[in-house]
């Protein structure tokens, strides 16, 4: 009999153990981190459990915490969120246009060569866009990317069509320029390297406190053509 009841306490140990076990094992899961002692000891996490509701907690969002919609960030893309489709289009990386320089003399005339491949400069108060008032979009003469609008041109005196801010940051590029003993930042199309002019920290009654300084050669204007008949 004592044989039997040693055999029966022993049954019972082992079941007991066995539930602990189980419970154990259901309330956690193991996470692939190591412990922070750098040891290699895997840690615990608790499993997710129903809320109140009898429902999963929601999944995490999938936007970029920290990061303003329609901002680039750090990897270069940008950060589109719900902005409109036209917004996101003009906010996209754009594709890169290359050509032979045999190709460009052939699509571009001799001046806008000069200025657009060459980094030439016009003659101030020559261009045909210094002064230009119509509402409408500007597009880079050499492959018709849309660079500047209406709204972002002031008159700065200069000469050349000035604008306060392109459409967006990422259709031009900036370089530094020390040509004829100068220091200045040089905008050149983003898609296909075209010289547009410079850009110039010294328009203070502008909200971004630029001047785009850009050749008249280098763009071509399209009229806004109901805008206009709303002015008249």
């Amino acid at each position: 009999m004592k044989w039997m009841h040693c055999r029966l306490a022993v049954g019972i140990a082992v079941v007991a153990a066995a539930a602990v076990a189980l419970t154990a094992c259901t309330n956690t899961a193991p996470e692939s981190d190591t412990g922070s002692a750098g040891d290699g000891a895997k840690k615990s996490k608790p499993i997710l459990k129903p809320n109140d509701a009898g429902s999963l907690p929601p999944p995490a969002p999938t936007g970029r915490p920290g990061v303003g919609m329609g901002e680039t960030v750090k990897d270069g893309s940008v950060n589109a969120g719900m902005m409109p489709a036209a917004e996101t289009q003009e906010m996209a990386k754009p594709m890169k246009v290359t050509k032979s320089e045999s190709e460009w003399r052939a699509k571009l005339n001799a001046e806008q060569y000069r200025v657009l491949r060459e980094k030439g400069t016009e003659r101030a108060f020559s261009g045909k866009y210094w002064n230009t008032k119509t509402p409408g979009e500007y597009r880079c003469a050499g492959c018709n990317t849309l660079i500047f609008k209406s709204d972002a041109k002031f008159d700065s005196g200069c000469g050349w069509p000035s604008f306060n801010k392109p459409v967006a940051p990422n259709l031009i590029e900036e370089h530094r320029d020390t040509s004829f003993g100068m220091e200045r930042v040089e905008v050149t199309c983003a898609t296909c390297g075209g010289h547009l002019g410079h850009v110039f920290e010294d328009a203070p009654d502008q909200p971004t406190g630029l001047r785009y300084c850009i050749n008249s050669v280098s763009i071509e204007h399209v009229p806004d053509e109901k805008k206009t008949e709303e002015k008249k």
